[in-house]
C-alpha cells in the first residue's frame, strides 16, 4: 500500500466524518507550555506509518518535552504508537530528533506518557502507529497534518529522515508538555529557577545555577537537583 493510497483513503474518511473543529496550541504555566491539542473523532490512521503536524511547533527558545498525551477511547485499547519529535529537513522531509519508544494505550480517556527530549524552535510533533489507530485526528480548518510515505515503515529511529508525501486539513490527537530554557537572569530569580531546564533537559539546582547558565549563554549546564 503506497503512502498516496493511505492519504486518499484518509480523505474519504475525513469527508465521512463531517466535523470541523479548530485547533489552537495552548500555553500554561510560566515555563511549561502545552504544544498541540488532544482530541480526535472519526479519523483513522493506518498501521506502520508516521504522521506529523506542522501546527504543533516548538516555540522560540526551545526546551525539553517532558511528556506526550493522547485522548483515548475504548476502541483504542491495546493499540500501540510511538510519539515523535521531528525537525524540518527541507520540504516535507523531517528528521526524528526524539521519541518515547512504543507505548500501549489502555483506551481510558486522556493518556499521558513521560519523555525527556531536548528540542529547539521549529521542531514539530508527530507519532508512528504500530496498528491502525482510531480517533487519531480531527478535521480542522487550517490543519497541519502531514503523512504518507512511499511504503510502510518500521518504527523510525532517532536520526532517521521521513519523507512525507502530502498534507490534509486535519490536526493530530496529540499534545506535549514543554519545559523551556531561561533566557534572562530575572527568570531565575524570586523562586523562578525550578521552572526551567538547561539545553539537556536537566533541572537547575538553585538560583545561582540557573543564573550561571544564562550568563554563559548556556555553556555552564545545570548541576541537577
Amino acid at each position: 500500500m503506497t503512502g498516496f493510497f493511505v492519504l486518499a483513503r484518509l480523505r474519504r474518511v475525513l469527508l465521512l466524518a463531517g466535523l470541523a473543529l479548530a485547533v489552537l496550541p495552548a500555553g500554561s504555566a510560566l515555563a511549561d507550555t502545552t504544544i498541540g491539542q488532544t482530541g480526535g473523532a472519526g479519523v483513522f490512521c493506518f498501521a506502520l506509518y508516521p504522521f506529523g503536524d506542522t501546527n504543533y511547533v516548538v516555540p522560540a527558545g526551545g526546551g525539553t518535552i517532558t511528556s506526550f498525551s493522547f485522548q483515548s477511547a475504548t476502541i483504542n485499547s491495546g493499540e500501540q504508537l510511538d510519539f515523535l519529535a521531528l525537525r524540518p529537513a527541507g520540504g516535507l522531509n523531517y528528521t526524528v530528533v526524539g521519541k518515547t519508544g512504543v507505548v500501549t494505550l489502555t483506551g481510558l480517556g486522556l493518556e499521558t506518557f513521560p519523555a525527556s527530549i531536548p528540542v529547539r524552535a521549529g521542531d514539530i510533533l508527530g507519532f508512528w502507529t504500530a496498528g491502525g489507530l482510531y480517533n487519531c485526528a480531527r478535521v480542522a480548518a487550517g490543519g497541519g497534518f502531514i503523512g504518507g510515505t512511499s511504503q510502510t515503515i518500521t518504527d523510525p529511529g532517532i536520526g532517521d529522515t521521513i519523507a512525507f508525501q502530502g498534507s490534509l486539513p486535519v490536526d493530530l490527537n496529540e499534545s506535549a508538555n514543554l519545559v523551556t530554557l531561561p533566557t534572562s537572569k530575572d527568570q531565575c530569580k524570586n523562586g523562578g529557577w525550578p521552572n526551567y531546564v538547561d539545553s539537556n533537559g536537566t533541572r537547575f539546582k538553585n538560583q545561582g545555577d540557573c543564573v550561571s547558565f544564562v550568563a554563559t549563554g548556556g555553556k555552564n549546564p545545570a548541576s541537577g537537583t
